[in-house]
């Protein structure tokens, strides 16, 4: 079974913290910005709107990795099978990073998990300020699309599926029967 880490960065009205990753995905304003993919542990590769879906989505021998995938597969449900003719991935085709740590009594936190585990990859800090000031208008009501800045966030989306690929192989997966 091929293996592929991702990550979708996006950009809303509402508040992640405070509706949660369904209602979240499920609002109008919520778009994808872009999402990180990396296919067996390669350098990640970026998908964003506009662009065809890669092939390698629509393949039945895949498992999806990412961290919390409560916002991934919200994101994958309910934004990209509707609004982009995605493939549904079932349940048992993905694994989730965040429960592994929360089994193993790690910080369940990206950013935290690395750090514990002092990995080589760790998360962008000044890329996670910028990408969420994405989802905040400009003084005109208009958001910031330039293509600087959408280049910075496709580079900070790759460095999170570096650090999730690198966590993955140091805590591994969930014991059996959980």
């Amino acid at each position: 079974m091929l293996e592929i880490t991702v990550d979708f960065e996006t950009a809303s009205a509402t508040d992640l913290k405070k509706s949660g990753s369904w209602a979240y995905a499920e609002c109008p304003t919520t778009e994808v910005l872009c999402l990180a993919y990396s296919i067996n542990d390669a350098e990640p590769l970026i998908w964003y709107p506009g662009l065809p879906m890669p092939e390698i989505f629509g393949r039945d021998d895949t498992l999806l990795i990412a961290h919390g995938i409560s916002f991934e597969k919200a994101i994958w449900r309910k934004i990209m099978v509707p609004q982009f003719s995605w493939p549904n991935v079932p349940n048992s085709r993905w694994h989730c990073t965040m429960a592994v740590c929360a089994q193993k009594a790690l910080p369940m936190g990206l950013d935290r998990a690395a750090l514990a585990l002092r990995l080589s990859y760790q998360k962008d800090t000044v890329g996670s300020k910028l990408t969420i000031g994405l989802s905040k208008p400009k003084k005109d009501g208009s958001y910031d699309r330039t293509s600087g800045t959408l280049a910075t966030v496709y580079e900070y989306c790759r460095q999170d599926v570096r650090t999730e690929i690198e966590l993955n192989r140091r805590i591994g997966n969930l014991q059996q029967g959980e």
